[in-house]
């Protein structure tokens, strides 16, 4: 779309100047000088939040609805979303009922996989980490992260 109106103003420029206004030339040069500086500000703006591993924060919410939407997901703890080149891979964590055996517990986090891999655009990997429902699990590594306090 900008190639086309930068196109138009170089022929509304020559019409101008063929007219006798010689000023249309350096006015449409100085109109597409802004339409780049502006393309290259979203440019920037979008490859530093890349390199900032920053998504929107509809993704995010995206993620959030369908691991919610997932029969046997009780609730959601972290979930992480990233870009990798040109795809997403998400990193999540979802409480199961601590009553399922192992493979049911996986078979949930898999279908929660699933689920996203279909339903969120560009996501092209999930990890899913299924915790038990009720007491803290992770308590021999909690001094080690930040983001889980120890009980």
């Amino acid at each position: 779309r900008t190639d086309g109106f930068t196109s138009l103003a170089v022929v509304l420029g020559a019409i101008g100047v063929a007219l006798g206004f010689e000023q249309a030339d350096p006015l449409v040069g100085l109109l597409i000088t802004v339409a780049i500086l502006f393309v290259l500000r979203d440019a920037a703006r979008q490859v530093y939040r890349r390199l900032m591993d920053a998504v929107d924060e509809e993704l995010v919410d995206d993620v959030e609805r369908v691991l919610r939407a997932t029969p046997g997901v009780r609730d959601i703890g972290q979930v992480r979303v990233r870009w990798i080149g040109h795809a997403l891979r998400a990193e999540c964590e979802v409480v199961v009922d601590a009553d399922l055996s192992l493979v049911e517990g996986h078979r949930i986090a898999v279908e929660a996989e699933h689920r996203l891999l279909h339903d969120v655009r560009r996501l092209t990997a999930a990890f899913i980490h299924a915790d038990p429902e009720g007491t803290e699990h992770h308590e021999l590594t909690a001094h080690h992260t930040t983001d889980r306090e120890a009980t």
